[in-house]
């Protein structure tokens, strides 16, 4: 007797998620990593920063600003492009991996200032 091997349908790979790109310029994110308040305000005034942007890391200019305790810069987006606005930030911006939130960062910085506090009620109402 011989042997018949079953047929396997064919199987197609799962298509892999495309990888996230960095929008914005390396300068831009630069700035924003260093606190250069001046250099993000005039990519904000020449409309090449806003609210939503992200990098390639999938995080926003307000989520590395208050990461890097660069107050001014998280208060200049907030007040700018404010949660519900066109290109408003995103309130509810969760790490991919944590879980953490923004509240999360703002409640670890140190210390817990009026900036701060501004920051956490724009962000928490």
């Amino acid at each position: 007797p011989s042997f018949t091997p079953p047929v396997v349908p064919h199987q197609t790979a799962t298509p892999r998620p495309a990888l996230p790109t960095c929008q914005g310029a390396p300068e831009l994110w630069h700035a924003v990593h260093v606190g250069d308040f001046a250099q993000v305000s005039a990519y904000v005034q020449g409309g090449q920063c806003h609210g939503r942007m992200r990098d390639a890391s999938e995080h926003s200019v307000l989520w590395h600003a208050i990461s890097f305790s660069h107050l001014q810069i998280a208060i200049l987006m907030l007040e700018l492009f404010p949660p519900g606005s066109e290109n408003g930030i995103d309130a509810g911006e969760v790490h991919h991996r944590r879980g953490d939130t923004l509240l999360h960062l703002l409640c670890q910085l140190r210390p817990f200032g009026a900036e701060t506090a501004k920051l956490f009620k724009g962000i928490a109402c």
